[in-house]
């Protein structure tokens, strides 16, 4: 907690932390910003991400003043059930910014990782499920997708498979109509 010369008010509370009373003289915040709040554990707890959201909805929200209010969520979208997701999904009027590590190949901040720097880093990682979710902001677990080395890309006539399995995904959802069919063959 401190003041600038300038008589700004900066405030830091750890989640779950009553905001309620916090001003500066007669004023109450118009600025709040909470800086990677999601973790692995609680995306596994229901319970605990509803409480959470609750806070943040109730107390975190209510410590506004009237004016200006401006709140910043910088996180990562860590699991398909996490903070984020549940206030993007209620706040559909909010400005929410997806900004992943590549967007078409190129590097989001070109200014500081060229694409070299994300391949090297792409590499490092463990798995294409923590890759997928932590740098390209798509949630993944492990397990639930197929991994790399489970696929041996190769030119086959089809009368040297063994068996062909098709998988079609039709995916609809409000922001448009994705689809995917993968094809897996098996031979000898």
């Amino acid at each position: 907690e401190f003041k600038t010369t300038g008589g700004i008010a900066f405030f830091a509370l750890g989640m779950g932390e009553s905001p309620r009373g916090i001003r500066n003289a007669a004023n109450r915040p118009d600025y709040i910003v909470m800086d990677d709040i999601d973790d692995n554990v609680m995306a596994r707890n229901p319970s605990r991400l509803s409480d959470a959201v609750r806070w943040i909805n109730g107390a975190v929200l209510g410590t506004f003043g009237a004016g200006n209010r401006r709140l910043v969520l910088a996180n990562n979208p860590v699991a398909r059930d996490c903070i984020l997701i549940r206030i993007i999904e209620q706040k559909t009027h909010w400005k929410h910014l997806r900004v992943p590590a590549l967007i078409d190949g190129k590097s989001a901040w070109p200014e500081h990782y060229d694409e070299a720097y994300w391949e090297e880093k792409k590499k490092d990682v463990a798995s294409l499920a923590i890759w997928l979710t932590e740098y390209m902001l798509e949630p993944t677990e492990a397990g639930k997708i197929w991994k790399s080395d489970h696929i041996i890309w190769c030119h086959l006539r089809p009368e040297e498979l063994d068996r062909v399995v098709a998988y079609i995904d039709s995916s609809y959802t409000s922001g448009g109509d994705h689809k995917a069919v993968c094809v897996l063959g098996s031979y000898q």
